[in-house]
């Protein structure tokens, strides 16, 4: 399907893809965009959606693909929309950045998505058959709607069903993982698309690597919970700088911010100082020669 607006077209024209219809995720590019997701470069993209359909069939899928469509579509509306204000402003250069960090993500969770639907059939393993069953110990009904309503609306609230379902699956690795990877991801890609409107000495763009890394770290001691609470308040803070919205932070979190940026200053005064007194004494020990 393609997307072709009256303003702006030449870099504003869209192309919306999927592998096989009834077992992918549509997804944009922009006709402006320096790349893509690599799935969709390689043909991983297509193999996946052949599996799918081995697994699943024409019709089970289209159900449980839905939300996460909508949840596409509604955040590309939004980033086309701060686009064109951009354009306005004359910033094309950033346009171009931004809407590749954007499609990209969005490629990257509609693929992400198709593998958990795939992971979700090997559980099941009865291919072709309906997706409601129940295996051993495992609530299939229970995980199935998990998964069904992690996407909802937009990505922030998508991301706040997702801290939960990697709560809810704990047990089920490879799904947990999936999900885990999306939090990441989006937050990455969000955090870079932040980057490309207020650039790298944004303290609050500073914050939000921080918290990023610390959820990196989190899933290095698989600290999954905690990894996922990290990711959701980094995509928060860095989608505040896209949009132009200030962040909330917490008292708490403001107060360590503040510290932070305190011990800081304190540090760089103490080091200009040192060099005074050095340089000074250097001069009257001249002077005296």
């Amino acid at each position: 399907m393609f997307a072709h607006p009256i303003n702006e077209p030449g870099l504003m024209s869209s192309l919306w893809f999927s592998g096989i219809p009834c077992c992918s995720v549509y997804a944009p590019v922009h006709i402006c965009v320096k790349d893509i997701y690599e799935p969709y470069k390689s043909g991983a993209a297509w193999e996946i959606t052949l599996d799918l359909l081995e697994n699943y069939g024409h019709d089970a899928l289209p159900f449980h693909l839905n939300r996460i469509e909508n949840v596409i579509i509604n955040e590309n509306d939004k980033i086309e929309n701060i686009s064109y204000k951009l354009l306005q402003n004359g910033k094309n250069t950033t346009v171009i950045d931004i809407i590749t960090f954007s499609d990209i993500m969005l490629q990257c969770h509609a693929f992400k998505m198709e593998q958990i639907m795939l992971n979700l059939s090997q559980l099941i393993g009865n291919g072709n058959g309906p997706i409601s069953e129940s295996t051993g110990d495992i609530d299939l009904d229970s995980v199935i709607n998990t998964i069904d309503t992690m996407w909802s609306t937009d990505y922030i609230t998508s991301l706040q069903n997702m801290k939960h379902a990697v709560i809810e699956l704990d047990a089920l690795d490879g799904i947990k993982c999936e999900i885990l990877d999306i939090m990441r991801t989006a937050a990455w890609y969000k955090i870079c698309e932040a980057e490309s409107i207020v650039g790298q000495k944004d303290p609050d763009l500073k914050e939000a690597k921080r918290i990023y890394q610390e959820g990196v770290d989190e899933i290095d001691n698989e600290h999954f919970t905690n990894a996922a609470e990290k990711f959701l308040k980094a995509f928060e803070v860095a989608d505040c700088l896209v949009t132009g919205e200030p962040y909330q932070w917490q008292e708490e979190e403001q107060i360590w911010t503040m510290q932070s940026y305190l011990i800081i200053s304190t540090v760089i005064i103490l080091v200009v100082i040192l060099c005074a007194i050095v340089r000074f004494r250097k001069k009257n020990e001249r002077f005296k020669e």
